[in-house]
């Protein structure tokens, strides 16, 4: 299926996706919430369906929708109109995280990242992109797609597309960390409250992280890493994972391997990669390229 876009001279965008038939009939009693239809189709999320009808924004076969409508489950004659300044906005940015800021809401006096996102820290090397055109790019419903603690840097991307941030946080996305590390001496407060008390010895084989462990805590069997590899055996290994529960590295780390994490970067998401272009604490738009790679990823 091929979702066509177009502009109009003056104000609006209109994405239409052409009908398939099967000869099935439809009535009002039948078929599906044209919400969910619009998230199936990957138009955007249920969320921002709801909101762009009752916008008065969706058309389908040319009516306009009301919210709560149901359409054919096959329908695809679905057309979109968005405001010029809706469609300046980019679907998504991404920010390399320094130390010190939380990726969602403040939390114990730490500052969010997302206030990161101004004017005096957008990288615009190679892009098109207005000055003017700065704060409309961050002022609005961006969200974090996933999370990166306190004390990680990297890669962190802002979304304000439910679709594209869905399939950030699902189980197909890879994400590749650098990560430092030590011998760890002592268990911690949580480690202690589960019984440990004292460290494994520091392990270098890494088959263990090739799935079905358990961390404290928690009786879901690890899912499989994608690769681990020592870059300086006992100091420095890189890590690609799909899975993404909170501090599962750092745990890993110490609960498998007896390490403790000095330092951790997220350098890689998907085919976003973290280079030179984008020091710490700086952030720019994704590119459509690197949208629809992430969107085609399965």
């Amino acid at each position: 299926m091929r979702f066509h876009i177009c502009a109009t001279p003056v104000r609006r965008i209109f994405v239409h996706a052409f009908p398939l038939s099967n000869g099935r009939s439809f009535t009002s009693g039948d078929g599906i919430q044209l919400a969910r239809r619009m998230s199936e189709l990957d138009i955007c999320s249920r969320r921002e369906a709801s909101r762009l009808i009752t916008s008065g924004k969706v058309f389908v076969r040319g009516e306009l929708a009301e919210l709560g409508q149901k359409v054919r489950f096959d329908e695809s004659e679905i057309t979109v109109l968005k405001d010029k300044e809706e469609e300046k906005m980019a679907r998504a940015i991404v920010l390399n995280k320094p130390i010190g800021y939380v990726s969602g809401q403040p939390e114990h006096g730490h500052i969010p990242a997302i206030r990161l996102l101004s004017r005096e820290n957008v990288i615009k090397d190679g892009m098109s992109i207005d000055q003017d055109d700065i704060e409309l790019q961050t002022n609005y419903g961006l969200a974090p797609a996933g999370r990166l603690d306190l004390k990680s840097t990297g890669l962190l991307i802002f979304c304000r597309d439910g679709v594209l941030a869905k399939k950030l946080v699902s189980h197909i996305i890879e994400k590749e960390y650098v990560v430092n590390v030590g011998p760890a001496h002592q268990p911690n407060g949580r480690e202690r409250q589960y019984g440990m008390t004292k460290m494994r010895h520091p392990r270098l084989d890494l088959k263990i992280l090739k799935g079905g462990a358990c961390l404290l805590g928690d009786n879901r069997p690890l899912k499989p890493v994608v690769r681990s590899t020592w870059t300086i055996p006992g100091e420095q290994l890189r890590i690609v994972l799909k899975e993404g529960r909170k501090q599962q590295i750092r745990r890993m780390m110490r609960e498998l391997l007896g390490f403790h994490v000095t330092s951790l970067e997220r350098v890689r998401i998907g085919n976003i990669h973290l280079d030179e272009t984008l020091p710490q604490g700086k952030w720019r738009p994704l590119s459509d390229t690197e949208i629809e790679n992430i969107l085609q990823q399965k």
